[in-house]
């Protein structure tokens, strides 16, 4: 990822933050008794094949960057098999609750029998519902995650606008993403790649995928109304011209 002048931020004004850290990757995949489901363990090698980033340890660093505490409402979006969910469940505790939204009802089925499997049915609640209309009461919130790389998947734009409604004020929003770099020296290099990628068919890209310039996400959380935001590169920018990044913001 390239490295950008700061943003001036007069004194006293809450602006983005755009930070270009890289933080160190682990050389595998930890051992697979860490998964609670063959389910897990697919989405997880599918996951290391795309991004070339550990799942587990993708995990770890959009739970810390939520902050979940003991006690809090959390909501995960697009949440797939569950297994962000489940470990927001075990973070928040018994006096907590993790509600997960996926549009898909098969993968709400799995994630609750995963819950149940895992001892935590009493602390979770799944519904089926679309990110960009969710069925919940203004505020209702601390907490709101999309992990699994699932912004670009997304109607962005809504999904932040309904994350901040739902939030308590001072609620945290946490996503992770490919987001794209802007166009340098090597756009030429990248788009052959591409294309290479979409001849061969490794590497298509669906058709309603938007990938997004971190200014892009920060501008758009700015318009949903969050304070403050803060991009965080994960790695370096691919051979696809996008950088695995950490996305968070504050109600």
């Amino acid at each position: 990822m390239e490295e950008r002048e700061p943003t001036p931020n007069p004194a006293g004004a809450r602006g983005p933050e755009i930070a270009t850290e890289i933080l160190p990757v682990p050389s595998r995949h930890l051992p697979p008794q860490v998964w609670r489901s063959s389910a897990d363990i697919q989405s997880a090698r599918e996951f290391r094949l795309r991004t070339r980033l550990d799942f587990e340890w993708m995990a770890a660093q959009l739970l810390d960057a939520a902050e979940a505490h003991e006690g809090d409402r959390a909501l995960d979006i697009a949440t797939g098999n569950g297994f962000i969910a489940r470990q927001l469940a075990l973070r928040t505790g018994a006096s907590g609750s993790v509600t997960g939204v996926d549009e898909s009802s098969e993968a709400v089925d799995r994630a609750r029998l995963g819950a149940q499997a895992g001892g935590l049915a009493a602390r979770t609640e799944w519904r089926v519902a679309a990110a960009d209309d969710l069925p919940f009461e203004d505020g209702g919130f601390d907490i709101v995650v999309c992990g699994a790389a699932n912004l670009h998947r997304l109607p962005a734009a809504g999904f932040l606008r309904e994350a901040y409604r739902v939030l308590k004020p001072g609620g945290r929003l946490a996503a992770v993403d490919e987001l794209k770099s802007p166009v340098g020296p090597l756009w030429l290099w990248i788009a052959a790649v591409r294309g290479y990628d979409r001849l061969l068919r490794r590497t298509p890209q669906q058709p309603g995928e938007q990938f997004y310039l971190a200014e892009e996400v920060v501008g758009m959380l700015n318009d949903a109304g969050f304070a403050g935001a803060i991009v965080r590169g994960l790695q370096p920018r691919n051979r696809r011209g996008r950088a695995f990044s950490l996305i968070k913001a504050v109600k």
